[in-house]
């Protein structure tokens, strides 16, 4: 139970904290298939970011607009109580890529902890930039 209450803690500070909106911006010739292994890659890197506890590496791939809206001292934070809450970090694994916006992309990992699985929602706009991030 307690377990079960923690988690949902967690997982109401992550929907309040995160998932700022995207700026739009005009599509590059149309090459797809570029910017979505492009947008896997971004959220990829931003991950591993988290992952070795470079939090300020991580919020540098934010756009302005979500670095503004976070800081790398609150990524840190969040970090802390999903490891605190559901154990050490094991893995990482891509799910899919939704399109939500038609300048943006939005990547699904699945992380795994000692006690559970998170999914990071990691939106991704043409500029490479991180212009929203969820965890679920």
């Amino acid at each position: 139970m307690k377990n079960k209450l923690k988690k949902t803690r967690i997982l109401i500070l992550f929907m309040l904290i995160f998932h700022a909106g995207c700026m739009a911006t005009e599509s590059v010739d149309g090459e797809e298939d570029q910017q979505r292994d492009g947008a896997i890659g971004d959220a990829q890197n931003m991950m591993e970011k988290m992952i070795e506890e470079d939090f300020n590496a991580a919020w540098s791939m934010f756009n302005e607009e979500t670095a503004a809206e976070i800081s790398p001292e609150e990524l840190e934070v969040t970090w802390s109580r999903l490891v605190d809450s559901l154990g050490s970090y094991i893995s990482y694994q891509y799910e899919q890529t939704l399109e939500l916006e038609e300048s943006t992309e939005t990547v699904v990992l699945t992380s795994a902890f000692e006690t559970g699985d998170v999914a990071f929602l990691i939106t991704v706009d043409q500029s490479s930039q991180i212009c929203g991030f969820h965890i679920e």
